[in-house]
């Protein structure tokens, strides 16, 4: 009775253990999968993209969008910190396959001096679209992407990133290119990995 007790012990441990050990297993694995980059082309301008051409994987059921927040401080009417978000534009795709990047937003940084500075909105060529901000008018730059990442066991990973770029870094980026106007990576103000 005993070695039957131990028996089903085991069998109830394997059973849910492998589940468990295979998503932790993938979990680790997509750590990286996803990842948010920006780009500055000279010819285009700025890019944040979902990163996927060193990876090769294939993703579906893609979201994203980018917002401008704008804080407010407690002694403007609120007893706490609060912010204000503006959607600037959001999509969706159905499938992202190896050997291509997601762009999520892109933009131009424009202005004769610091205190002139605004970020126009541009599609994927570099050209104009019809948005133009101050810096004075936002305090961040947001950007969510989330999507299904397939893999071959069919235990699919969702995935859900969220960038941000301060205005602060968005001078400094814009300093940088009036020094060096060649293609680089920038780092993002900050990367949050959701689930």
């Amino acid at each position: 009775m005993r070695e039957l007790v131990i028996s089903q012990l085991i069998a109830l441990v394997a059973f849910f253990a492998f589940p468990i050990l295979q998503y932790l297993w993938l979990r680790i694995l997509t750590s990286k999968e996803g990842e948010l980059q920006l780009w500055y082309l000279p010819a285009y301008g700025f890019r944040l993209v979902a990163r996927n051409l060193p990876r090769k994987k294939k993703y579906s059921d893609i979201s994203y969008r980018t917002v401008f927040r704008e804080y407010f401080t407690v002694n403007q009417g609120a007893s706490v910190r609060t912010y204000v978000d503006t959607l600037i534009q959001g999509g969706e795709e159905f499938f992202l396959f190896p050997g291509s990047d997601q762009v999520i937003f892109s933009f131009k940084i424009v202005g004769e001096n610091e205190n002139s500075l605004k970020l126009v909105y541009v599609d994927k060529l570099g050209t104009v679209e019809h948005l133009e901000i101050p810096f004075w008018e936002f305090d961040r730059l947001i950007f969510d992407f989330k999507a299904n990442m397939e893999n071959i066991f069919n235990f699919d990973i969702k995935l859900g990133k969220r960038g941000e770029i301060s205005v602060e870094d968005l001078i400094r980026y814009w300093r940088e290119i009036n020094i060096n106007n060649a293609e680089q990576r920038f780092q993002l103000s900050r990367i949050r990995n959701v689930g």
